[in-house]
């Protein structure tokens, strides 16, 4: 089963936001490296952690202002500001959502519903992830890492 696991590199997480970040919210994306050693002190962290073909956990973290410019972008609306977390746990279930795809499972496929939950590093796998980015979105820093359910290490 796992001869289809293809783990995305960095470079491939970063285009996927960039591609849903221009297509939900018309705002662009681009790769800025890796995560520093130890997490940066982000206080939105979400994790999303869909059953499917290929199990994993991603978790998002960023900062205020970004969701609240990602609230603002997704609906044009100055006003919808105060709803930033909300917007950011949209933006987490849309990842999700892509990432299935692009790990193997077959698309029309039903899965368990999944939803974002507020989560810390102390939640995070003992495991290095398989996958991680830092990506600056417009002109804000958004940490993803993917670990995916056994792939060990990527």
């Amino acid at each position: 089963m796992n001869q289809t696991l293809r783990i995305p590199s960095p470079f491939e997480l970063a285009e996927l936001v960039d591609k849903v970040l221009g297509d939900w919210a018309f705002l662009s994306a681009r790769p800025a490296g890796k995560p520093a050693q130890g997490p940066a002190p982000f206080p939105l962290e979400y994790s999303v952690r869909p059953k499917g073909r290929h199990s994993f956990l991603l978790n998002l973290r960023c900062n205020h202002s970004f969701a609240a410019e990602l609230a603002q972008a997704s609906t044009g609306d100055p006003g919808a500001r105060a709803h930033g977390e909300d917007a950011f746990r949209e933006l987490c279930n849309l990842l999700a959502s892509h990432l299935m795809s692009s790990l193997g499972s077959p698309a029309g496929r039903s899965f368990e519903s999944f939803l974002p939950e507020p989560s810390t590093p102390a939640s995070w796998p003992s495991r290095l992830p398989d996958s991680q980015s830092v990506i600056i979105a417009d002109r804000f820093p958004l940490e993803i890492r993917l670990w995916v359910d056994g792939a060990g290490n990527a």
